[in-house]
């Protein structure tokens, strides 16, 4: 019985013959053969489907990561240095928020370019402005003072 039989069966078009003395070893032989059970034409066509099935997402995941890590490996560095500017400008921004002084002269202390930050357009003197915090606000505008000193001096 092949696939067409089938789908004639299976849609009431074809009535199926019974088995009878001199056929059923027949009947008995196709459906209880382990070859015709598993390789007959629908199981195939759906195992190829299962396979490209789970291939293609495979293939396009692995593609991905080839271009990400590719595209990181180039300029991976860039990336590092302009999140890390941006993260530590919301750092500073939590810290005048939560009025942790000591913390942010620290901060100033180690990298004194980081006054001239800025966090989402705005600058950190005005974030402290915002937030109310006059200490951070008079610390800031101090530093400022002692940039452009330097600076001054310098030239």
């Amino acid at each position: 019985m092949n696939f067409y039989n089938k789908l004639l069966i299976y849609f009431n078009l074809k009535k199926r013959s019974a088995p009878d003395r001199e056929n059923w070893i027949e009947y008995a032989r196709f459906y209880f053969h382990p070859s015709k059970l598993l390789m007959n034409d629908s199981n195939i066509i759906l195992l190829g489907l299962i396979i490209i099935s789970i291939i293609y997402p495979l293939i396009i995941l692995l593609v991905f990561f080839a271009i990400y890590y590719r595209v990181l490996s180039k300029f991976g560095d860039i990336i590092e240095t302009q999140y890390d500017k941006g993260f530590e400008a919301q750092q500073i921004v939590y810290m005048i928020q939560k009025n942790h002084i000591q913390s942010l002269k620290e901060k100033f202390i180690l990298n004194p370019n980081l006054i001239d930050v800025y966090f989402k357009k705005k600058s950190l003197l005005w974030w402290a402005k915002y937030y109310n915090n006059l200490p951070a606000h008079k610390m800031i505008i101090d530093l400022m003072k002692e940039k452009n000193i330097q600076k001054y001096k310098i030239a």
